[in-house]
């Protein structure tokens, strides 16, 4: 896990964001995010074997134009803070049209049957 900590990588699903983890244990992973103009992030969930999954974005910098995060059913969601549940419910990043989006992601596993953000 060492050679993954501190290194920027690429962002799944062929979206166009980076991702540097900052942390890892057990149960939660943090990571820096960067969102460069031209990226996104398409609508989708992010299942976890044998868990339920919440996840904290604290938007550090917003993107100046598009970059906007989507999810109904999030448990929070203001302008720059956004808690919800990865596992259960489709979320997406619009294109970063102008400017550079920065997000901290904290995510944390649940025990599997929770219903917190259901």
């Amino acid at each position: 896990m060492e050679a993954k900590l501190w290194r920027w990588r690429r962002g799944r699903r062929d979206s166009g964001y980076d991702k540097l983890l900052l942390a890892q244990g057990r149960r939660v992973d943090l990571y820096l995010l960067r969102f460069p103009r031209g990226s996104r992030v398409p609508p989708h969930r992010d299942p976890v074997s044998g868990a339920g999954h919440l996840r904290l974005n604290i938007v550090l910098v917003p993107a100046r134009t598009g970059g906007e995060f989507d999810c109904r059913k999030a448990m929070l969601d203001r302008p720059r803070i956004k808690l919800f549940r990865s596992d259960l419910h489709e979320h997406s990043v619009s294109e970063v049209e102008r400017g550079v989006r920065w997000v901290l992601s904290l995510g944390v596993a649940i025990p599997e049957g929770t219903n917190w953000g259901a």
